[in-house]
């Protein structure tokens, strides 16, 4: 496989940050980070803070979405727009999202991506673990796509520190 275009980075760069939601990216990847509950807001501010990299990656570009365990699932309206912007085609060809957790908010979590898969191909694919996730989307990648694998200790290492951040916040 080939390089990325332009420098490799060794760590996500962060785009858009609130008491909720965090994104950032590396690579082709963009990474979203949903702790609180994310709003109709945010789906237009995130689509438009990814614009650049989706047009710079065009089929090489992959959505990842990192649920922290017990995050408020989105509501009706929010759930209505993501569809919307997924039957669009306004996405990525390739999306996935990591429910990291077991019991009956991970099913129920589940159950809200299988749903918006309904409306649209382009909905997140769920998986269980973020290796997983990286595997399933690097195979769905287009011939001389970058190996986005290796970025996992990268997004990993964001998805910790930000679930952390938010955490903490929410304790004071």
């Amino acid at each position: 496989m080939t390089t990325a275009p332009g420098p490799v980075d060794d760590a996500v760069t962060s785009v858009f940050m609130d008491a909720d939601v965090a994104a950032g990216s590396i690579g082709p990847v963009s990474v979203l980070c949903i702790s609180g509950a994310l709003s109709i807001d945010h789906i237009g501010r995130l689509h438009h803070a990814f614009d650049d990299q989706r047009t710079r990656w065009r089929e090489r570009y992959v959505s990842l979405t990192l649920l922290r365990p017990r995050a408020p699932l989105p509501d009706e309206a929010v759930r209505k727009r993501v569809g919307e912007v997924f039957a669009a085609g306004k996405s990525a060809s390739i999306a996935c999202a990591v429910v990291d957790a077991d019991g009956f908010w991970a099913a129920a979590a589940r159950g809200v991506l299988a749903g918006l898969s309904l409306v649209s191909q382009r909905a997140p694919y769920p998986t269980r673990s973020l290796d997983e996730t990286l595997q399933w989307a690097q195979q769905r990648l287009p011939p001389q796509s970058p190996d986005i694998t290796r970025y996992a200790r990268a997004i990993a290492a964001f998805r910790d520190e930000q679930f952390a951040l938010r955490q903490a916040d929410r304790a004071r």
